[in-house]
């Protein structure tokens, strides 16, 4: 990709419904309920197929994701996302149209100069652009929920 990466935020469009459909398409495909009225989890049998379904393609050099099949609240949604990166990789600067919270899972994510580790956040606030940096060992996988 080049310097000049840009978020996808189209999942917010048309008020999250048309990500809404996509998650539940996913699960449905997969023998899962739709109707949020079953317990989920990553361990589930053929869950890595919904996964597959929602791995985002839109990410700098470095970084890899996808979209949680789950989604809090409906009007309007919040999205949960997992995303991991290279050792180095960087996010560069960027801001979103809506709040987010990022918390790390593993590894470590630097914020300027602020070294964040597993089960530490970052509150970033809607049109407040931020970059942020994997170590250089081991690299980081964090969470982060927007919408």
């Amino acid at each position: 990709m080049s310097a000049k990466w840009r978020p996808d935020d189209s999942f917010l469009s048309k008020k999250g419904q048309q990500t809404i459909e996509l998650i539940n398409r996913a699960l449905e495909e997969n023998g899962f309920s739709s109707r949020r009225d079953q317990i989920l989890t990553s361990r589930d049998p053929k869950m890595n197929r919904v996964i597959r379904a929602l791995r985002r393609t839109t990410y700098p050099d470095g970084f890899t994701g996808y979209l949680l099949p789950v989604f809090l609240f409906k009007y309007p949604p919040t999205f949960c996302f997992y995303q991991e990166a290279e050792p180095g990789a960087v996010l560069p600067d960027h801001s979103h149209p809506v709040d987010q919270i990022r918390q790390v899972v593993w590894g470590e994510m630097i914020y300027k100069r602020k070294v964040l580790k597993a089960g530490d956040w970052m509150f970033i606030p809607a049109g407040v652009s931020y970059s942020i940096r994997a170590a250089k060992n081991p690299g980081m996988g964090i969470n982060y929920m927007y919408g």
